[in-house]
């Protein structure tokens, strides 16, 4: 089971297109990085997906917008 907590990390707004990194703290040992895109893609387009041990951080232009 996937738990995390998250933090805004920033909005970023190129000409017409908006884009947002979430850092993901907190996740379960062994995350992958298709296991936390499948999470963030329920809520909108991921652009990018990395975990990195315990924190990841999630890229979309639809997420939170």
């Amino acid at each position: 089971m996937l738990i995390c907590e998250l933090s805004l990390l920033y909005v970023m707004v190129v000409g017409d297109r908006m884009s947002t990194k979430i850092f993901v703290g907190r996740l379960s040992d062994g995350t992958t990085n298709d296991e936390l895109h499948s999470l963030f893609r329920k809520f909108g387009t991921v652009t990018e997906a990395v975990a990195m041990g315990n924190y990841g951080f999630v890229v979309s232009n639809t997420l939170f917008h």
